[in-house]
């Protein structure tokens, strides 16, 4: 396939109710199943796709989950980053205010 080709397979690619399954970093707590509810996503120069994915997990809790897709030249296909971060949904509306906050503050010295 050529670069045009990918980035097209790569731009229709989602990740919507998909069941996804995440363990916490400190290992002690059980792995964590859940299924895509809702989806961002940014397609880069290299043709990775990165995503912001809403998560409804099994404890019917909503987790946010930023993580990427990469093209596999083996398997032909997206494939999951080896990294992903997820966060219970109260931290990330509170990680989101502080971005906000941050790029107002940042175009106010700019202008």
């Amino acid at each position: 396939m050529d670069n045009n080709e990918i980035r097209k397979v790569m731009e229709e690619f989602s990740t919507l109710n998909k069941k996804v399954s995440f363990k916490p970093r400190n290992g002690r707590e059980k792995t964590l199943e859940g299924k895509v509810e809702k989806e961002v996503s940014v397609i880069l120069d290299n043709n990775d796709k990165h995503f912001i994915q809403k998560i409804r997990g099994t404890d019917n809790k909503y987790y946010y989950r930023h993580c990427y897709y990469v093209w596999s030249k083996k398997s032909k296909k997206p494939v999951f980053g080896q990294f992903a971060s997820t966060i219970p949904e109260e931290k990330y509306k509170e990680l989101i205010k502080k971005a906000k906050d941050l790029i107002k503050k940042s175009s106010r010295k700019m202008g």
